[in-house]
């Protein structure tokens, strides 16, 4: 005999058999005997909303803001609760429904968080207009690296610290650089916090510093060597041409020299700045082509 108790039977209870409560509640009879023997010691009273399905899952049902009617499942009514075997653990149906109740209070969506993590980045970037073309085929970039790892298919709303950080450090053993990391992590951060703002989530999971996180193997590039440095300034200084230049303290002979110290850039063919009147141009003479390679710097006229 089997001893069956329901909500809407609060005064009395009926004693049915295993054929009986079969029949009346429509469920197979090898199911219900599963049931039975794996809640043997259930004695439970279910609140407004929560229910158990056949296959012994708990239920919650509510409306969400948008008035619209939601379920959330667990195999577990109380987090005590013992977990059935071969089933993966999660957060207990009462634990849910303390979750949603708060995120309802608090005006967070409950549902705008199951949106993946591919779809808040791909609206993000969808949302950023007037870009350059380097930027726009970086995020092309990020979108795709999404698209093959498992993270990209995460919910938004079940994306921990823990997780944003595993996944960094994860692209890293894969063999991605720091730099290219960061350059990734520049765009996956600022759409979580997007959600943040759209009440999607309560916090940003890539609030954290990077080096904390993830090794800076990164190599400060040397533009140009010591020693071709002083190759193109002895160059200068026996070149018919430029020798001049370095003669006459009024001209171009600044030109030469900031370039190695203070990194000046070269806005216009044939014009450089001056290093003391930024914004103003001094235009050069006809300049040689150069050739170049790792060893030996050449010059040749045009």
């Amino acid at each position: 005999m089997c001893c069956w108790w329901r909500p809407e039977f609060a005064v009395q209870q009926y004693i049915l058999t295993i054929q009986e409560a079969a029949e009346y509640f429509h469920i197979g009879e090898k199911k219900l005997r599963k049931l039975v023997e794996e809640r043997a010691d259930a004695d439970r009273v279910l609140r407004n909303g929560e229910s158990q399905r056949s296959d012994g899952r708990y239920a919650y049902k509510y409306i969400d803001t948008d008035g619209k009617q939601q379920f959330v499942y667990s195999w577990k009514l109380e987090k005590t609760d013992r977990l059935p075997k071969g089933k993966r653990d999660d957060l207990s149906l009462r634990e849910k429904e303390k979750q949603i109740q708060k995120d309802m209070e608090d005006m967070i969506s409950t549902t705008g968080g199951d949106i993946t993590v591919y779809t808040l980045v791909e609206k993000y970037t969808s949302q950023r207009k007037g870009m350059r073309h380097s930027t726009k085929a970086g995020y092309k970039t990020v979108l795709n690296i999404l698209a093959k790892e498992d993270f990209g298919r995460k919910q938004i709303k079940d994306v921990r610290l823990s997780d944003a950080k595993e996944w960094l450090i994860r692209l890293q053993e894969n063999g991605k650089g720091y730099s290219s990391i960061q350059t990734i992590r520049g765009v996956v951060r600022p759409a979580f916090q997007m959600a943040v703002d759209d009440d999607l989530i309560r916090r940003n999971p890539f609030e954290f510093h990077l080096s904390t996180v993830v090794v800076n193997d990164s190599v400060t590039r040397e533009a140009i060597t010591r020693k071709q440095e002083r190759q193109y300034l002895e160059f200068v200084k026996n070149d018919k041409h430029f020798s001049r230049c370095l003669k006459k303290p009024s001209s171009t002979n600044f030109e030469f020299t900031t370039f190695f110290t203070t990194f000046q850039r070269q806005h216009k063919p044939g014009y450089a700045e001056k290093p003391d009147e930024p914004g103003k141009f001094l235009k050069a003479s006809k300049r040689p082509k150069i050739k170049k390679n790792h060893d030996k710097l050449t010059y040749a006229r045009s």
